[in-house]
């Protein structure tokens, strides 16, 4: 079952792929103006996709640098068999290194299938409106409505999540980034996903799971995942 920060991760990853491909290409033009403009945002990326493999595993950076000296000691390995017995000891220990740095992991859980139950019953009109909470100590959710081809996901109370700095600059524009506008009454931030050509949840849980990572932050996710149906 992916998890929400599953879901940011391969995000994430396919757009540094996408941004690799691209630069590559670009190269290969002699475009070197617009392969650097775009080197800035695999940066971005790269980044991006550090700090939540962090969140994924505080170890992430540890893990990183065993499996490059891994790598390093199995390509000497080949390259010379006669010391194969030299480094067998020292991979053993790596890879047992690896194995209990791995095991340290820090997710919020999202029931993938009942997700997407309920956002396909949205999509075929079964219920028209449900709250998707976030932090239930806080209050803290998404509204999810539809609307005619669209589905809108809302996060109300817009105001006092500014006051009580839960929604701090940096966040807000992150989320502005990703399409949410600020309503005319400045009440809330909404995003509406056009559904005319729906074919699965993913992108929608892909959205949340940014929502919840860099629109919010996981210090701020408690008791997460409830669904409430409204209408």
């Amino acid at each position: 079952m992916k998890t929400e920060l599953d879901e940011i991760l391969e995000f994430y990853e396919n757009e540094k792929l996408a941004l690799e491909k691209l630069i590559e290409d670009l190269v290969e033009e002699k475009e070197y103006k617009q392969a650097h403009i775009h080197q800035k945002a695999l940066k971005k990326v790269n980044r991006y996709l550090f700090l939540f493999h962090n969140l994924e595993n505080p170890n992430h950076t540890e893990i990183v640098q065993l499996q490059q000296t891994l790598e390093v000691l199995q390509k000497l390995e080949r390259e010379n068999p006669s010391i194969k017995g030299f480094l067998e000891s020292r991979k053993h220990s790596i890879e047992l290194q690896l194995q209990q740095l791995t095991a340290a992991i820090r997710t919020v859980q999202m029931d993938s299938q009942t997700f997407d139950e309920v956002i396909f019953d949205l999509v075929e009109s079964k219920h028209s409106h449900f709250h998707f909470f976030l932090n239930t100590e806080s209050n803290l959710y998404l509204d999810f409505k539809k609307v005619d081809q669209f589905i809108t996901i809302t996060i109300p109370k817009y105001k006092k999540l500014k006051k009580d700095y839960v929604l701090l600059k940096s966040n807000r524009n992150k989320l502005k980034s990703m399409g949410f506008k600020l309503t005319d009454d400045k009440k809330k931030l909404v995003f509406a996903y056009d559904i005319s050509s729906f074919k699965d949840a993913n992108p929608i849980k892909a959205i949340v799971s940014r929502v919840i990572y860099e629109g919010f932050g996981i210090h701020h996710i408690q008791n997460s995942s409830v669904i409430v149906i409204i209408s």
